[in-house]
């Protein structure tokens, strides 16, 4: 039993290490009837912990909540020190700190957060306990702990700590010498000149640099992509100290034509960036890959424009780079080359004929893209009907891309951007041009309200007025301002709009959104009774899988008016968004630390199976809390409900069934169910034990109907005593 099935959760990458090992059925080694290894066992205890707090994390990091994500990380970190050191602990802390398959790292994400928001005070806690786990790993894992240690200083010298980089930066050395083999030699030690030209120690970076060389040099590659991958970084890093002729020796030797161009291009720009524009143009002729050529021609361009060169420079270096883009032979390519190039033409001063180029451009997706950000250059320096224009052209490219997806993703880039310099004729067109309505709500809402702050009155109710239940939003925010005239006139407008509409989703979202400004504006009765207006209309004419009773409830849940939200949730009669809308009110009670309401609220589970997972999801809060008189309280009242789980004990599901032509089964993955009563009791009893409660640990397995499941969770239980 457990929960083997949200292997389906796993994306990719070395968490499906930890979750084969953390939620091995109990069924599969009953079968095998394999010994106990208690070690083991309290081994896959963490690994399970680490795997959930590490699938929470990640959504916390997309979702930007950066406070929660460091909170989450820190405590995947301290989990991990718990860990025996072996391959699965290296692989995971891998993950964490170096990344998967080029993805920035969880603790590089969250890292990045805090300096970029302001708070880099913030980040030492995280990476206080990230390097707690890279001293403790032995010298078996030396790879994972050097890069991991040189990856910890690159961090520190991102915020200004150069002294406690270098001290890093010195363990990461002595970790080296336990590194085997010389390629692996040479790329952590290219990590570690990377982390000190970070803190500008040129001279060690110099030092390692070579010994990285060096070791490069002893090894027999078995293509020249592999050598390529190795020798590329060393040679860039020297350019990075100024040391162009070695990293030219280096990159002249490199046989990969991709990976020598890319080499030559990132050297190029780095002596463009130290004044050495000359030889920066000399470099990048001798790039062989034509588009990598044009393209580090606009970044040399670039360099030499923030380094004051002079605007006949940059323009010839500009023609130079077109003159090359326009040999590229295939179109797409060229014209992305292109409209590079015209971008930089635009950043230094040449509009005109940066519009020109991009105009000349065939490829809807990339002119439109384009358009757009010169609008914006010309937005920067005043010339507002010329950037208002173009941005109306770039929307007319964007209406001419043959993919509706990819439309809205355009338009949800540089419709922000027409918002930012209050260009509003453009960014209510894009906003109406996205396929999401909801997407399409959020849009015209920030531009009502952005167009309210700038004092245009007519643009901020004419952006509203497209999809009327901004109306509300636009009437909170004259609210908030002072202006109590308007915001009643626009929840009146709202009103009258809502009776005139017919559809009857249509309508339940207009007075829902009235009711919930209502209440934001300080007027409880009037919310009320329009919010009883519109839950009454919604029961009796919304369809009972209608999404907008999502729309609706989510809307309520995010304006904290928590209880209205329960009301909507209760009165979804489609038990499955009914369950969905449940079980987030739920979460989002606790969160908030009214759990009185949130006990109130899973009473209203159809099915004891949700109302189960929320009591443990507590009960692991509790447990991480330190709080285990609560967590006991949870698995208390998690076992009673558990035994009202209707079905068989053991329950298997059966995935990718193959069949042949006859209807025979020919393969098939079945997976013990997580959330069948025996998988419960298994779950439940661990936790107890976890938490010292060997007696009522033992109850509960001794609830388990199968004879060798229960003789097989008592022995796993005998490990925590």
């Amino acid at each position: 039993m457990m929960k083997f099935s949200r292997l389906s959760l796993i994306s990719s990458g070395l968490a499906g290490i930890v979750a084969i090992a953390a939620f091995t059925p109990i069924s599969s080694a009953v079968r095998g009837q394999e010994p106990i290894d208690c070690a083991l066992e309290q081994a896959q205890m963490v690994d399970s912990q680490l795997f959930e707090l590490r699938d929470r994390l990640q959504q916390t990091a997309n979702a930007g909540n950066i406070e929660e994500a460091a909170e989450l990380l820190s405590q995947g970190l301290r989990l991990m020190q718990r860990l025996p050191n072996d391959g699965n602990k290296a692989s995971i802390f891998a993950e964490l700190v170096n990344g998967f398959q080029g993805q920035p790292s969880l603790v590089e994400q969250t890292v990045t957060q805090f300096v970029a928001t302001g708070q880099p005070e913030k980040a030492p806690a995280v990476l206080a306990y990230a390097l707690q786990v890279a001293q403790g790993l032995d010298a078996e894992h030396s790879v994972v702990k050097t890069r991991s240690l040189a990856a910890i200083a690159g961090w520190y010298a991102q915020m200004g700590e150069g002294d406690r980089a270098a001290d890093i930066l010195s363990q990461a050395r002595q970790s080296e010498i336990g590194i085997r083999g010389s390629e692996f030699k040479a790329k952590a030690l290219s990590e570690i000149a990377r982390a000190y030209i970070a803190i500008a120690r040129f001279e060690s970076a110099s030092e390692i640099l070579f010994e990285s060389l060096r070791q490069a040099q002893l090894v027999n590659y078995p293509n020249s992509f592999r050598k390529a991958s190795v020798f590329q970084p060393i040679a860039v890093y020297f350019a990075k100290i100024g040391e162009f002729e070695r990293a030219l020796e280096i990159a002249r030797d490199i046989a990969d034509e991709n990976y020598q161009s890319e080499t030559y291009a990132e050297i190029a720009l780095e002596c463009a960036k130290q004044g050495k524009l000359k030889s920066a143009l000399q470099i990048a002729e001798a790039i062989a890959l034509v588009d990598r050529k044009a393209d580090a021609l606009a970044e040399i361009a670039d360099a030499g424009q923030k380094a004051g060169e002079s605007d006949e420079k940059i323009g010839d270096i500009l023609a130079r780079g077109l003159q090359v883009a326009q040999t590229i032979e295939d179109s797409h390519t060229q014209s992305r080359a292109i409209a590079k190039i015209a971008l930089q033409y635009a950043k230094s001063g040449y509009r005109d004929r940066a519009v020109t180029l991009t105009e000349s451009i065939n490829f809807a997706d990339i002119k439109a893209k384009n358009l757009g950000k010169i609008a914006v250059f010309y937005a920067k320096i005043g010339e507002r009907q010329k950037a208002l224009q173009l941005a109306i052209n770039a929307l007319e490219s964007v209406a001419a891309i043959s993919d509706s997806y990819q439309q809205s993703f355009l338009l949800q880039e540089i419709v922000p951007e027409y918002l930012k310099w209050q260009l509003y004729p453009a960014a209510i067109q894009g906003a109406q041009q996205i396929e999401s309505v909801e997407r399409q709500r959020i849009l015209l809402q920030e531009i009502a309200i952005n167009a309210a702050e700038n004092g245009e009155y007519n643009i901020a109710v004419e952006a509203a007025e497209i999809l009327p239940s901004n109306l509300a939003a636009l009437a909170v925010e004259y609210q908030n301002g002072g202006e109590t005239q308007r915001a009643g006139e626009l929840l009146q407008q709202g009103i009258e709009t809502a009776n005139a509409l017919e559809l009857p989703d249509a309508k339940f979202d207009l007075l829902a959104a009235i009711a919930l400004a209502y209440a934001q504006i300080g007027q409880p009765t009037k919310a009320e009774e329009l919010f009883s207006q519109a839950l009454e209309f919604a029961k009796n004419n919304v369809g009972d899988g209608s999404y907008i009773w999502t729309t609706v409830f989510q809307r309520y849940l995010q304006a904290k008016e928590y209880d209205l939200a329960e009301r909507i949730a209760k009165s979804i009669a489609d038990k499955s968004f009914q369950d969905t809308a449940l079980r987030e009110l739920v979460t989002t009670y606790l969160a908030a630390g009214e759990e009185a309401a949130a006990f109130r609220a899973m009473e209203a589970f159809a099915q004891p199976q949700p109302k189960v997972r929320l009591l443990l999801d507590i009960a692991d809060n509790a447990i991480r809390s330190g709080k285990t008189n609560r967590a006991l309280d949870m698995l208390d009242i998690a076992f009673q409900v558990a035994r009202r789980v209707p079905g068989p004990e053991s329950n298997m599901l059966v995935f990718k069934v193959q069949m042949d032509a006859e209807g025979n089964i020919l393969q098939s993955t079945e997976i013990e169910d997580p959330e069948d009563r025996g998988s419960f009791y298994e779950e439940i009893a661990l936790k107890y034990a976890r938490l010292g409660r060997d007696n009522r640990a033992l109850e509960v397995a001794a609830a388990l109907e199968e004879t060798a499941t229960r003789d097989r969770l008592r022995q796993r239980l005998s490990c925590y005593r």
